[in-house]
């Protein structure tokens, strides 16, 4: 998302066919909005952007990770239609 040339958000996804799903899976890896522009709709039009672009597509799924601290990112994304649905297990290199 820009506003001239100043870039104030950022949204990256990506695909993948997934055997559990029985079809493509799309994950919205990172989102980012410019503190300045936060609570201005930007995100919700980032993600309309990507849903528009998504509907084009034959897929099962669009998830998003959040790491469990992120309160305001859980309400931003259940407010845009998520719905906590899995538990994420992590692994350090090494442990």
């Amino acid at each position: 998302a820009t506003i001239e040339d100043h870039v104030i958000g950022y949204l990256s996804c990506h695909g993948q066919r997934v055997l559990h799903h029985l079809g493509l899976v799309y994950e919205s890896q990172e989102m980012c909005v410019d503190r300045e522009f936060r609570s201005h709709g930007v995100g919700k039009k980032l993600l309309a952007e990507l849903e528009e672009l998504l509907s084009k597509e034959d897929f099962k799924l669009l998830e998003v990770s959040s790491n469990r601290r992120q309160m305001d990112a859980h309400r931003f994304y259940t407010n845009n239609g998520f719905v906590h649905t899995t538990y994420k297990l992590n692994k350090l290199p090494g442990k």
